[in-house]
């Protein structure tokens, strides 16, 4: 699936048999339709706008549209550092401003002062890589507000599998051992 403000790329989507959207990325009516006519994505890549304004209101309208573990990837965020796009080292409201606030979020079970509406985001979020102009943002199911590390949370535990196994075991309480933590 495509999705561009260039008419020319109802072309090659012909051409490739996958379905283009034409509109703004700021334009969030626009990307709403997207969203109600499209499943939910494995990975989503935005590689459209360089402003911050493109890039955050299409991670606002379309996060929610990446499937439980999937990834949603940004391209150009050294954008953010850019002037002529309305960046530079630490600018309110580039993207990377926005990561950062992301992370924050990510974290947002570590203190108080986060609201619900932002640990709606926060719980949903596994991980957040930074690479030279990209950033990949790991989506995972919601996670418990009281999850903690130190006392184990399954589905934290799942995910981590990925990296690391865990000699976990569920207690009769319902609640989980972390056991031991090893690299492969």
């Amino acid at each position: 699936m495509g999705l561009d403000s260039d008419f020319r790329c109802l072309e090659v989507g012909e051409l490739l048999e996958l379905p283009v959207f034409i509109g703004s990325q700021t334009d969030r009516d626009f990307l709403r339709k997207v969203v109600s006519k499209t499943p939910k994505f494995d990975i989503l890549i935005d590689d459209g706008g360089h402003k911050a304004d493109q890039q955050r209101i299409t991670f606002e309208e379309m996060f929610s549209h990446v499937k439980d573990d999937g990834l949603y990837v940004v391209e150009d965020l050294e954008t953010s550092y850019n002037p002529n796009y309305d960046g530079g080292l630490n600018v309110p409201g580039t993207f990377i401003e926005h990561v950062k606030k992301l992370a924050d979020l990510m974290h947002g079970n570590q203190y108080d002062s986060v609201t619900e509406a932002e640990w709606e985001i926060g719980r949903r979020i596994f991980g957040i890589h930074l690479h030279p102009g990209v950033v990949v943002i790991e989506k995972c199911p919601p996670r418990s507000k009281s999850l903690s590390i130190a006392t184990g949370d399954t589905l934290l535990l799942r995910d981590m599998e990925r990296w690391v196994s865990m000699d976990a075991r569920i207690l009769p309480d319902g609640g989980v051992n972390p056991g031991v933590v090893y690299d492969d």
